[in-house]
Order: structure tokens, then sequence, then C-alpha cells
């Protein structure tokens, strides 16, 4: 793939990315991933309407870090859902990271939404939705919320999620207004003397 893009034999990985794929054999399927992310990385530096469209028809199926980095690239807003859906994928999860800052302030909503939304929304959450909010939480505390935003946020402070919790509370304290802040003071003393440290 590096010597086709070296080549600048880009319709060649246009075609190969476009072409249908029906495998079912997991090992050939990994190999598969493996090239289909070498060849949307190889196109990376190409910032055309068609490769746009391939990028985002190929992250509908598989949310592969190649394409997700890729389509990062372009700082589309059209391009949130699958950045925030990526958050959930350890393979992917950095290159989300990375494009979701790069987007600053236009992905603070879609994070807000993450960050908010357990998966199953009743019952026991699941271990990509806990890294999702988890993540989403983290670049919040990045990229700042204004605080009349803050009570979307406010009952995760309660969340059984340790990390949700801390997070909850270290954004409350850099942008809540000042009465909301003694209460993520208080929530993080509380948390402290339920630990056990023996």
């Amino acid at each position: 793939m590096k010597a086709l893009a070296a080549l600048e034999a880009y319709d060649v990985l246009i075609k190969y990315l476009n072409a249908p794929r029906a495998i079912a054999d997991p090992v050939e399927r990994v190999g598969e991933d493996t090239v289909i992310n070498a060849a949307a990385r190889a196109l990376t530096g190409l910032h055309e309407a068609r490769i746009f469209e391939l990028l985002m028809s190929l992250a509908e199926t598989r949310l592969l870090p190649g394409v997700i980095g890729a389509l990062g690239r372009f700082g589309k807003v059209e391009v949130l859902p699958y950045l925030v859906e990526a958050l959930a994928e350890d393979e992917s999860r950095p290159v989300a990271e990375a494009a979701l800052r790069n987007l600053g302030s236009s992905a603070r909503q879609a994070l807000l939404v993450a960050a908010t939304q357990p998966s199953p929304p009743v019952g026991r959450e699941s271990e990509s939705s806990l890294r999702r909010r988890r993540s989403a939480l983290q670049l919040l505390t990045e990229v700042g919320i204004q605080p009349e935003t803050w009570p979307v946020l406010r009952n995760l402070m309660q969340d059984q999620d340790a990390k949700i919790l801390v997070l909850a509370c270290k954004i409350s304290l850099a942008s809540a207004m000042e009465s909301e802040k003694e209460a993520a003071i208080r929530r993080l003393i509380s948390l402290l003397l339920s630990v056990d440290l023996c």
C-alpha cells in the first residue's frame, strides 16, 4: 500500500476499497482489515469528495483505525457520529480522540451526548459503553464546557463507575458555577473515604 501511495496510484487503492467483501473466516477477516487500514491511511492526504464518501461508507460497516484516522483528517462535523462510536473500540480510540480534539468545540455536543448515554440504558452497562463514556468525559475536560452546560453532566457525579464520577467532578471544578463546585469536592471526599486502603 505504501508503494502504491508513493507511486500515487490512488485509483488502485480506491478501487480496492470499493470492492465488495464477504469474508466469513475470522483469520482472513483480520488480514483483510489490515490491508483496508493501510489503504485508508495511504489516502489520508487526499481531501477529495469521492475519498470522503468512500471512507464514510467503510465506516458504516467497520470502525477500523485507518478509516477513522483518515476520516478525522477531513475535520468535518459529519464524521462526529463515527468518531464518537469509535471511542468504544480499543484500536480506534486513539485516532478518534485525536480527531475529536482537533474538532474542538465543534465536538462538544456530541461528546456531551456520548458521556451521558450508557448502553444499555437500563441494567448492567457494557464495557464498550463505559470506555466510550470515559473517553468522552476525558475529552470534555480538555475541550471544556460552559457553566450553563454543567447541569447536563451533574448526575454523573453519582455514577457507579469511579472514573466517570471523578471525571465529572473534575469538569465541575473547572467549569461549573462556584455554588456547584462544593458538591464536587464533597463527592470526591466521600469517594476517597469509601475506598478500602487495606
